[in-house]
C-alpha cells in the first residue's frame, strides 16, 4: 500500500491591538486580489552552471541538490527589474507576493498605522545563504523541505481566488525535484480582520518516507526599541551548543534587540506556547504570530 502523509498547519500573523471583526462591510473595503508588475532595483544573477552537481560540496556536502543547478554566480550590476507580483487588500492590510522569488511575502503594509509590519528589503541583493547558493533577505520566506530550500529565489506555482466568504486569497507552491516532495502556502485576508491567515500544506507524494523539515522565515524592521517576546526559557545557536538563557544571558538582556552585542542566532528548546511577536515599546506596536506549536 502506498504510504502518504499530508500535513496541514494554520497559521495567522495578527498586529496587536487587532480588530477582529466588524458587524457590517462595505463593497469597497471587501477583500480582493490581483495581478501587477512590480519594480524593484535588483542584482540581477548571472546565468546557473548548466551542469547540476550532486551536493554541495563546498559549503553543506550533507544537502543533495540534483537535479537543480547552483546560482552561485551574484552579478554586480544593479537593475530596475519588473516582477511578476500578486496583490491582496483588505480594509486593513495590504499585502504583496512574489511568485517569482519563491512565493515570498515581499510585504504587508498596514493601512490604519501607515507603515509596514515586517521589513521590506528596497534593493533586491542576493547573498550566498541558501541551498543552491543564492538568497535575498526580508519578507517571509517558506522553507520545504529544507531549510532556505532550493526554490527560495526560483519561480514557483501559484494561483488566485475569491472563496465563497469574501476572502481573497493566494495560493503557492511547488513540486521539488529531489524527493518529489510537495508543499502549499495559501495566504488569505478575511473580510473585517486584520490577520494574514496562512494554510500550510506538506505532501509526501512517494510511498517511501521522506526526510524534511518546515519553517518560515520572517524579517523584522531593526530598531533600538525592538523587544523578542518568545514564549522560551532555553534556546540552541546554529551550532546547538552552548544552550543560552533567555531573555537573559549571563547578564545580557538578548531580548531586547538594542543590548545584542553581535550576530545571533537562537531555536526555542522546549517551547509549548501557540505564539511568538516582537514589540516595538516607544512606537506601542507590534507583530504576533499564533500557530499550534506541535
Amino acid at each position: 500500500m502506498k504510504s502518504i502523509y499530508i500535513l496541514v498547519l494554520t497559521t495567522t500573523l495578527l498586529l496587536t491591538g487587532a480588530i477582529e471583526s466588524v458587524s457590517a462591510q462595505s463593497a469597497k473595503d471587501a477583500p480582493r486580489v490581483w495581478e501587477a508588475p512590480l519594480v524593484i532595483p535588483t542584482y540581477e544573477l548571472n546565468p546557473p552552471n548548466p551542469y547540476p552537481a550532486l551536493l554541495d560540496s563546498q559549503r553543506r556536502k550533507w544537502r543533495p541538490v540534483y537535479p537543480y543547478p547552483f546560482l552561485d554566480s551574484l552579478g554586480t550590476q544593479k537593475t530596475d527589474k519588473s516582477w511578476k507580483a500578486v496583490y491582496l487588500e483588505n480594509e486593513y492590510l495590504k499585502v504583496t507576493v512574489l511568485p517569482e522569488l519563491g512565493g515570498h511575502v515581499y510585504q504587508i503594509f498596514d493601512k490604519t498605522l501607515n507603515r509596514d509590519i515586517i521589513y521590506s528589503n528596497p534593493v533586491m541583493k542576493y547573498a550566498m545563504v541558501a541551498i543552491r547558493g543564492a538568497w535575498v533577505s526580508g519578507g517571509i520566506e517558506w522553507n520545504f523541505p529544507d531549510g532556505h530550500t532550493l526554490t527560495t529565489v526560483a519561480p514557483i506555482d501559484y494561483v488566485v481566488r475569491t472563496e465563497p466568504d469574501g476572502s481573497a486569497a493566494v495560493a503557492v507552491g511547488d513540486t521539488e525535484r529531489v524527493q518529489g516532495m510537495q508543499w502549499q502556502v495559501i495566504l488569505r485576508l478575511r473580510p473585517g480582520r486584520r490577520v494574514l491567515e496562512t494554510e500550510v500544506t506538506l505532501n509526501n507524494r512517494r510511498a517511501v518516507p521522506g526526510r524534511y523539515w518546515y519553517w518560515s522565515t520572517a524579517g523584522a524592521p531593526a530598531a533600538p526599541d525592538l523587544r523578542f517576546n518568545y514564549p522560551m526559557r532555553e534556546a540552541y545557536p546554529h551550532a546547538f551548543w552552548p544552550v543560552f538563557k533567555f531573555p537573559k544571558e549571563k547578564g545580557v538582556d538578548i531580548g531586547r534587540f538594542s543590548e545584542v552585542p553581535n550576530f545571533l542566532s537562537l531555536f526555542a528548546r522546549d517551547s509549548k506556547r501557540d505564539y511568538f511577536g516582537v514589540y516595538y515599546e516607544q512606537s506601542d506596536w507590534g507583530v504576533v504570530h499564533v500557530a499550534d506549536h506541535r
